[in-house]
């Protein structure tokens, strides 16, 4: 009987109708994860906790070369979930010394979860980043740096 019944579910050219339904769903399913992962401002709300590595040349007063820099970033960065971003951190150096900076900073979040921070102050040169895990953290690198100077900038956000 199983075999009669499937030559004749075969014959009626359900199986057209079965693989449609099957890529159709399959096709709706991918535009959803599609949709699922682009990212935009909102993905970023709240205060992340920042780490950041940094090995730079730095040309100190008392030297005719370039020295290397290495230095880390300890501070926070706060998303209003609108595009706007303060940034504030502690950075030390082996040359350089202990600074602090604080301040707004440009936000740009593109649909794949990249996004790139850049001061509003400096001449181009902004830090690019990677959302991750639905906005509980952020990889920061150097990739997207202009500075001849910088040779590795390296970090992380946590969401607090």
């Amino acid at each position: 009987m199983s075999v009669n019944f499937t030559l004749a579910w075969m014959k009626e050219g359900n199986i057209m109708k079965y693989a449609k339904t099957i890529s159709t769903v399959l096709l709706l399913l991918g535009f959803g994860a599609a949709a699922y992962a682009a990212c935009d401002n909102r993905d970023l709300r709240g205060e992340y906790l920042l780490t950041l590595a940094e090995v730079r040349y730095e040309y100190p007063p008392d030297s005719i070369a370039p020295v290397l820099n290495f230095c880390d970033h300890r501070g926070s960065l706060v998303f209003d979930g609108e595009g706007g971003v303060t940034g504030a951190s502690t950075r030390r150096c082996n040359v350089t010394g202990t600074e602090t900076q604080s301040g707004p900073m440009v936000l740009v979040v593109n649909p794949d979860c990249s996004f790139t921070l850049q001061d509003p102050g400096d001449p181009p040169d902004p830090v690019h980043g990677q959302i991750v895990d639905h906005g509980r953290m952020l990889l920061l690198d150097g990739s997207t740096r202009t500075s001849a100077y910088t040779l590795l900038l390296h970090g992380v956000a946590t969401k607090r």
